[in-house]
């Protein structure tokens, strides 16, 4: 057992057995005990994530390398995650590789519904090529599938292409087979049961793997997920190969491998993200839930050329960058970092080399490494460049190119803590593999051993932060506690020495706490007000402000990026499925969403959050001053005060007021992750919602199609804002209530300092009884008990 859990436990231990006991006895305010029961509480729910796992996730285009660089990572020379050496996004929704103590994989399998979508697509295809299909195939398109006969020439293709290709895969286990289009229907029926319509003859090796298909859907019937064992012969790797790459590839909702390696252990696990550029809903919403909210480090996967535009539209619409507007400029409260790995490095490097020898009558000037390293340097100097130009390039305004003080400063965050590599895993794998070629590049300039620290550098920093905030939650909670038992031990002291205080000397004492009292009162009631009225209303007035300038942007963006496409781009995007024009895919819903939504998150983060922040210190500060300038005016008064009772007063209410700092910084940063993973629903909610009408009225069809989409985008903008600020200023009070219930408790503990002040000025005269006397003698006792039983924290 670890230190820190045996901190928590002797924590647990001393509160239950001697420090609740004895403030059950002498503490009058029943929230003191309630706050630091949910305090303990709150230490034991954050000793149980200790053992957390920190995601790193991989990105980049489908066939670029990532497979080859997460098993080069992780286990030097062996496949852990097989590629399947294609084209098309095949792989599991999210791959995720953890640590294991023995090799396994798990495995959650999607229904039929992905089956049907690419047999629908297939039949479609032929049908339009003059086949003749059987009557019993024509039926409506299956759920979620866009209507082919509304997309794009260029839609059309990659939906076709990637049928066909996912079909081939499961039918014959090879992605490009080349097989007749008709056998690959008959097999995809063939699994799902459902009748031939080409009397295809299926062969043999085929039908034995669609068997594995069929267990494989009625098992995504039973909502069951399905364990494989390394069992020490091959049936493993097969398993492995064919649910990673092979023929049920297609079929995986998620898949988890666990793999005995020195990389995983250290509490980080890979993730391999769907290929950029994908243009399916299911694949974009894990890499949005990956991006946006969960991985501690993105690894952008990215060739020798480096990256693309791309690139960086992804970073945006995925929405990383949106999540470091939510910082608000506080990047510690969620430290995301980004690290961008060019692979294939090598394979430019041997060109050169050759280019070289040619050029130099067969003798080249430089060696393979010293054009490995040339290559390396330029590769990584273009990519911080690109980086920069980029993101800037994606996130300018629509309106007027500029980039706003957020945007300018969390890209400034992501170039200042950039990690760029340029790496070889096949000469790093080379030193690893007995049957292999020789290596011509050392294996610390393969970048990959630095590539690995970097990996679990960024798990380490995510586990000492954790560590920090137990450790900062653990002294908070003793320091409390024993401030209060101080404060109560000198009350609870013998009052034997009491002075007698003439009237005039009370008349004074009291003058003065009323007027303490009345600016107390009134500053109490300013941060109340502020709270409960001032707050919400600058919620309302800062994203009515923030939803102006949404307004524009998504009038521009409509204009810029829309209003030029061709009408059949124009229909697609209304429908919702998404469509590409040029190489840029369009989104409307969510693209409209993240105009909107960005300069509300920078406005919330930036300006209210940190603005509620400082008023909650503030006046937990003037509590403290407050406290302090009574025992001033006291000492210059000659106004003799109990110096151990006061001085245990103030020291409460600091040790409370560093509390209610703590509390109230967790509080919002918690608030900030609820903003950020609820308000894009309510924002895309509504403008789906109006596209959808416009499908459902059939505006989408027929002559003057092109006009009525331009006539709906020239109102989308207005409406778009008008439909949205609403639910989201409702969603920020409501959050933002949460908080300030949170803030509000924080503060009973020492509602009145003031009249705890004037307690101690205006001192009993007459001796206690005998009776009372010796009954806080007893209370003092058990209440000194319990200081002297308090744990050491280190």
């Amino acid at each position: 057992m670890s230190s820190e859990v045996s901190i928590v436990q002797r924590l647990a231990s001393w509160w239950k057995q001697f420090a609740r006991p004895a403030l059950v006895e002498v503490e009058k305010a029943r929230v003191v005990l309630e706050d630091f029961d949910q305090q303990l509480e709150a230490l034991g729910a954050r000793e149980k994530t200790r053992d957390q796992r920190w995601p790193v996730c991989l990105l980049g285009h489908a066939g670029v390398g990532k497979s080859t660089l997460i098993n080069t990572l992780i286990a030097d020379s062996e496949i852990v995650v097989p590629s399947g050496g294609g084209s098309g996004p095949l792989t599991a929704n999210a791959l995720r590789v953890t640590y294991g103590e023995t090799k396994s994989f798990e495995v959650k399998y999607h229904n039929e519904q992905r089956l049907n979508q690419a047999r629908f697509v297939l039949e479609e295809e032929l049908r339009r090529s003059g086949v003749v299909v059987a009557d019993d195939a024509q039926q409506p398109p299956p759920e979620g599938l866009e209507d082919l006969e509304s997309a794009t020439e260029e839609q059309r293709k990659s939906q076709t292409s990637d049928a066909v290709g996912q079909a081939s895969l499961i039918v014959t286990g090879e992605q490009n087979s080349g097989r007749d289009p008709r056998y690959l229907v008959d097999g995809l029926r063939w699994a799902l049961e459902q009748s031939p319509v080409f009397g295809s003859d299926l062969m043999p090796e085929d039908i034995r793997r669609l068997r594995a298909v069929k267990e494989a859907l009625a098992s995504a019937r039973r909502g069951q997920a399905i364990i494989f064992n390394d069992d020490g012969d091959r049936s493993f790797q097969k398993h492995l190969r064919e649910h990673a790459a092979g023929s049920l590839a297609p079929l995986i909702e998620t898949m988890t491998i666990r793999w005995p390696s020195d990389v995983l252990k250290q509490s980080v696990d890979l993730v391999d993200l769907p290929g950029i550029g994908v243009l399916r809903d299911s694949y974009e919403q894990v890499t949005k839930k990956y991006l946006g909210a969960e991985a501690e480090g993105v690894m952008l996967v990215v060739g020798p050329r480096g990256l693309d535009r791309e690139d960086a539209e992804l970073l945006r619409s995925s929405g990383f960058l949106k999540r470091l507007l939510h910082a608000g400029g506080d990047f510690n409260a969620d430290p995301v970092s980004l690290v961008v790995v060019a692979v294939k490095v090598d394979d430019v490097a041997l060109e050169n080399h050759r280019y070289d020898s040619q050029d130099n009558g067969g003798k080249a000037l430089a060696t393979r490494a010293e054009h490995f390293q040339t290559v390396a340097e330029h590769t990584c100097e273009h990519i911080r460049r690109d980086l920069d130009r980029y993101l800037r390039d994606v996130w300018k305004s629509d309106v007027d190119g500029g980039l706003t003080a957020g945007k300018q400063e969390a890209i400034d965050y992501i170039l200042q803590n950039l990690k760029v590599f340029a790496v070889s895993a096949p000469q790093y794998r080379l030193y690893h593999d007995d049957d292999g070629d020789r290596p011509w590049l050392d294996k610390d300039r393969t970048q990959i051993p630095l590539l690995r620290e970097s990996i679990v550098e960024i798990a380490r920093r995510c586990v000492d932060e954790q560590a920090r905030r137990r450790a900062e939650g653990q002294s908070r909670f003793l320091e409390q506690v024993a401030a209060k038992l101080s404060l109560h031990a000198a009350r609870l002291a013998d009052t034997d020495d009491a002075v007698t205080q003439s009237a005039a000397v009370r008349e004074e004492i009291a003058a003065f706490i009323a007027t303490k009292r009345r600016e107390y009162d009134t500053r109490r009631g300013q941060f109340r007000a502020y709270l409960k009225q001032t707050m919400p209303e600058k919620i309302r007035s800062k994203v009515s402000a923030a939803a102006d300038t949404a307004r524009k942007e998504i009038e521009a963006y409509l204009e810029n990026h829309i209003g030029q496409a061709h009408w059949k781009t124009l229909q697609a995007t209304v429908k919702g499925g998404g469509s590409y024009n040029g190489k840029r895919v369009i989104k409307l819903h969510q693209d409209l969403a993240l105009r909107f939504e960005e300069p509300v998150a920078e406005v919330w983060s930036r300006t209210l959050l940190s603005d509620v922040r400082k008023e909650t210190r503030d006046f937990a500060n003037y509590q403290v001053q407050v406290i302090e300038e009574v025992v001033r005016w006291a000492k210059t008064r000659n106004i003799r005060v109990p110096t151990k009772l006061i001085e245990a007063l103030a020291k409460d209410i600091d040790a409370h007021r560093r509390g209610v700092d703590t509390v109230g910084k967790e509080a919002i940063e918690e608030l900030k992750s609820a903003v950020n993973a609820r308000l894009s629903k309510k924002i895309e909610g509504p403008i789906s919602r109006k596209c959808e009408k416009f499908v459902l009225d059939r505006q989408n069809e027929g002559p003057g199609i092109k006009r009525r989409i331009e006539d709906l985008f020239k109102g989308l903008a207005e409406e778009t804002v008008q439909s949205a600020s609403e639910p989201t200023i409702d969603l920020l009070v409501e959050l933002f209530q949460d908080v300030e219930k949170q803030i509000v408790h924080q503060f009973k503990t020492h509602e009145d300092p003031i009249q705890e002040a004037e307690e101690i000025l205006v001192q009993r005269v007459a001796r206690l009884e005998d009776g009372e006397a010796a009954l806080r003698r007893r209370l003092k006792q058990r209440v000194d008990q319990a200081s002297e039983a308090a744990p050491a924290l280190n």
